[in-house]
């Protein structure tokens, strides 16, 4: 997984958030920061992350009128906030120096293919992964057992020679279920082995090994 195993992206993503609501009041936003935050976080639950007006319906429920200036500059901030600050969790870069001289290394996450292939590419991590799999590319998001088993297929692995590493149970229980071992990033219930933190990872994958 990349979003919250990799990388803490729900971090990234409040910050670029509350970056972009400050430079939105300072083009001509009204309003309380906090407020207009919390109705950016509505918009966003209402018609999900990855819908590209999330600005627009903002400035449209306050009512602002020639709103070309305030978007751009809540646009401009939001992607330099994400593009200054992206970086992967303590440890990461190093773990996966060691895993990849014993194990071929794979990413299977959902999202947008650019997107997703954006913070790879900014976390420089591409190198050590021989597969990249994208829910959009692929056409099915974990957690359908479809898109595991389209990883399965185009690796050439079976289901018991992998390891499924993942934040939440959605990248966990199908992969279970279909025979791989799993460790969680965080207390998921029914997971393998679990870390609180991302880098102690390299030490679970050798306990099963063992």
């Amino acid at each position: 997984d990349l979003d919250g195993t990799l990388v803490d992206t729900r971090k990234l993503v409040e910050m670029s958030r509350r970056k972009s609501v400050s430079a939105m009041m300072k083009a001509g936003l009204p309003g309380t920061e906090e407020k207009i935050y919390e109705s950016l976080l509505k918009i966003v639950e209402k018609t999900g992350s990855n819908y590209d007006r999330h600005f627009n319906e903002l400035l449209k429920e306050h009512q602002v009128q020639m709103a070309g200036k305030i978007i751009a500059a809540g646009v401009i901030s939001y992607h330099e906030s994400k593009q200054n600050n992206i970086t992967p969790f303590d440890g990461i870069p190093e773990m996966l120096v060691e895993l990849k001289k014993k194990y071929t290394l794979c990413v299977l996450t959902n999202g947008k293919l650019v997107k997703q292939w954006e913070k790879i590419i900014r976390l420089k991590i591409e190198k050590y992964f021989e597969f990249v799999f994208v829910s959009e590319e692929v056409g099915k998001r974990k957690p359908d057992p479809a898109i595991f088993l389209y990883a399965l297929k185009n690796t050439g692995f079976k289901a018991e020679e992998c390891i499924m590493v993942g934040d939440r149970d959605t990248d966990l229980l199908p992969a279970k279920e279909l025979g791989m071992a799993t460790i969680s990033v965080g207390d998921i219930e029914g997971a393998d082995f679990s870390v609180t933190n991302p880098k102690d990872i390299l030490d679970r994958v050798k306990q099963i090994e063992s």
